[in-house]
């Protein structure tokens, strides 16, 4: 399994990633998506300036509301891991490198953006490389 998400308390979902692996899930809107976009960034910080984009894409029918979000291997073994293997448990404790912030957005044709997911990622260290 190269993802866990986690839903917290605040309705933010956090996510336990593998690094140099290629990152996959679904998500389901619950709307019809017909004239949308969508978008999605990962960064060190919410002040950093470099991000690394998600692919999110729409899956057809529009109608049925749901996404597509994909990493693939090469940008997640970019990321930098956290020092050692993540234990989901204690996510909160961990700070610093492997740790980064990221959120999912749909944009309708008029321009109203909408934040469907954030949270944290937990990158775990690949060692095969």
């Amino acid at each position: 399994m190269n993802l866990l998400l986690l839903k917290n308390s605040d309705n933010t979902i956090d996510i336990v990633a593998k690094q140099g692996a290629t990152w996959e899930f679904f998500v389901n809107c619950g709307i019809n998506l017909t004239g949308y976009t969508a978008r999605g960034q990962i960064r060190a910080s919410y002040a950093a300036i470099d991000a690394v984009e998600f692919a999110v894409s729409i899956i057809p029918p529009a109608t049925d509301g749901k996404l597509r979000i994909l990493l693939g291997a090469d940008s997640s073994a970019s990321l930098a891991a956290y020092k050692d293997n993540i234990d989901p448990s204690r996510r909160a404790t961990y700070k610093g490198a492997g740790v980064y912030v990221y959120d999912i957005e749909i944009e309708s044709q008029d321009g109203y953006v909408t934040r469907l997911l954030e949270g944290r990622i937990y990158v775990d260290p690949e060692v095969t490389r």
